[in-house]
């Protein structure tokens, strides 16, 4: 059923599917405007609202878990506080039905993910969630402070929820550094690919690291070092 799923789903990038029988790894972008910021940040990968959406869901009745990273860059020492990052539901949405988010950091090994730093599980409650553009594109601000020594680092978020729908990260408006990789053994992927061997088409999704929390969540304060692995 995994290879009939991911035909499936390239069948949905050229025809624009809303929905299938069954979750599909890509979703064409349902189109807007250019994002429009003017504010100071550590790292941004400008989200495009035309650009497509990539599965990083976690959807237990399927077994399915799959996890889009991108690289960021941090070119001194630094805290970062504000962790922000945008996606989007389709095949079959009606409503927001994320229950908690995973968040994984990870060295770098070359161009894709290494060690894992960290790994925590945020409830939605602790998710700052606003409506981007249009439904069903949202933006995501969690806070969190964490001190980071300059280097790359890689930057994962999944999405738990029930089926349908489907939820991943939007594509940013081009490649910085590192493209973005893919991992999930459901749709044949079992180890870390380029985004572009899976969606057909260069990928790099859509994140911003600040300093400085400016949503009305509450800031939590740790190291990265000091967090164990939440999520199996």
């Amino acid at each position: 059923m995994k290879k009939f799923a991911f035909v499936l789903a390239l069948s949905a990038i050229f025809a624009g599917a809303a929905l299938a029988e069954e979750p599909v790894v890509m979703y064409d972008g349902p189109g807007g405007s250019d994002y429009d910021y003017d504010r100071a940040t550590l790292w941004i990968d400008p989200p495009d609202a035309a650009g497509n959406i990539g599965s990083s869901e976690i959807i237990l009745e399927f077994d399915l878990i799959s996890e889009l990273a991108n690289d960021f860059i941090l070119e001194q020492d630094a805290t970062v506080e504000l962790w922000r990052w945008w996606g989007g539901y389709w095949n079959g949405y009606e409503q927001p039905v994320i229950n908690y988010f995973v968040i994984r950091i990870y060295e770098d090994a070359g161009c894709v993910p290494g060690n894992m730093l960290a790994e925590l599980q945020v409830d939605i409650a602790d998710v700052d969630e606003v409506v981007f553009e249009a439904e069903p594109l949202f933006e995501f601000t969690y806070c969190y402070s964490v001190d980071f020594a300059a280097n790359l680092y890689w930057f994962g978020v999944q999405g738990e929820h029930v089926f349908p729908p489907q939820f991943g990260r939007l594509a940013a408006t081009g490649i910085q550094a590192c493209e973005s990789v893919f991992k999930s053994a459901y749709f044949a992927y079992p180890d870390w690919v380029p985004a572009s061997q899976v969606f057909g088409e260069n990928f790099d999704a859509s994140q911003e690291m600040g300093d400085a929390c400016d949503d009305p969540v509450a800031t939590e304060e740790s190291s990265w070092g000091a967090i164990k692995s939440l999520y199996r």
